[in-house]
């Protein structure tokens, strides 16, 4: 995301289910007391969902759905390019790290 938006941040409780060929990682945002201060927008309200699937050998299916809340005065005519834009870079770090 351009500036102001690149920096975000959000503080997130997890919880994993795991089964022979899939796992489904769940996580939503939480308020804790010993995070540090930033200089990025903190998403106080966010949560989504992982789920990995074995396909093969060397074959992964990556889902990620995900939901947040953009506060303060963020224009809504940019909140569905910001929900997009978010998506596409979730995935270029995945194949970036791959």
């Amino acid at each position: 995301m351009p500036f102001p938006f690149d920096g975000r941040d959000y503080v997130v409780k997890f919880n994993i289910e795991e089964s022979k060929n899939k796992w489904i990682l769940n996580y939503s945002s939480v308020v804790h007391p010993d995070a540090p201060p930033n200089n990025h927008t903190r998403l106080p309200n966010a949560a989504g969902i992982w789920k990995l699937k074995k396909l093969g050998p060397n074959k992964t299916e990556a889902t990620y759905i995900w939901n947040g809340e953009l506060l303060g005065n963020f224009p809504d005519i940019g909140l569905n390019k910001a929900w997009t834009r978010w998506g596409k870079e979730i995935f270029d770090w995945l194949n970036e790290a791959l």
